[in-house]
């Protein structure tokens, strides 16, 4: 595989207080604290090249994996989802991290939707702001159904040490995969760099 079509994928698993009746994250998350409900997020992010990835706007990649949350059933599988870095849809907003995943349930298909909003403050909040995600569930296959659900997830420090140890290079020779991860860190640095300087 030539080194600039060569792709990554990484795991990632973020956890925190979810509530169903909930619309607002915040009011969903303090009330999932509150009852012990915790919906659990286990993706994989997987960028088919990572050129392509680092030079489109919206900075897409796939996300695949599932939801754990016992209210609706416990493990809610999916194959279909998108995952977008530090993307930004208006002119003058922060950026965002979006995650999206239609899963499946026992009252039928949800569309999970989250965002991390970074740059909203300063570099002492970076840690903070690309580590909390803010989500909703809704009822259908998009987000134009009814919220029935909000929360607010985190990756924690140990979570975030794995996360960094599951990058791999699916089908690419050692030289290509190393150069992918590397110009995946750069353009991860990079884009810190300028959403907090």
């Amino acid at each position: 595989m030539r080194s600039s079509a060569a792709g990554l994928s990484f795991r990632e698993m973020m956890a925190g207080g979810f509530a169903i009746g909930e619309t607002d994250p915040i009011a969903g998350a303090r009330k999932g604290r509150a009852a012990a409900q915790a919906l659990e997020l286990h993706v994989a992010v997987v960028i088919g090249s990572v050129a392509t990835f680092a030079a489109d706007a919206d900075h897409r990649g796939r996300l695949e994996g599932h939801i754990r949350f016992s209210p609706l059933g416990g493990d809610l599988s999916s194959s279909d989802g998108l995952v977008q870095l530090f993307s930004r849809s208006v002119a003058g907003q922060s950026k965002r991290m979006i995650y999206q995943l239609a899963v499946n349930s026992p009252r039928g298909p949800l569309y999970f939707a989250g965002e991390k909003h970074v740059g909203d403050q300063s570099l002492l909040h970076a840690w903070q702001e690309t580590t909390t995600l803010f989500c909703r569930m809704h009822e259908g296959s998009s987000t134009e159904g009814a919220v029935i659900g909000a929360g607010v997830l985190r990756l924690s420090a140990w979570q975030f040490a794995r996360q960094l140890g599951s990058f791999r290079s699916p089908g690419a020779s050692a030289g290509a995969g190393a150069l992918a991860m590397a110009r995946f860190g750069r353009f991860f640095a990079g884009e810190l760099i300028d959403t907090y300087f």
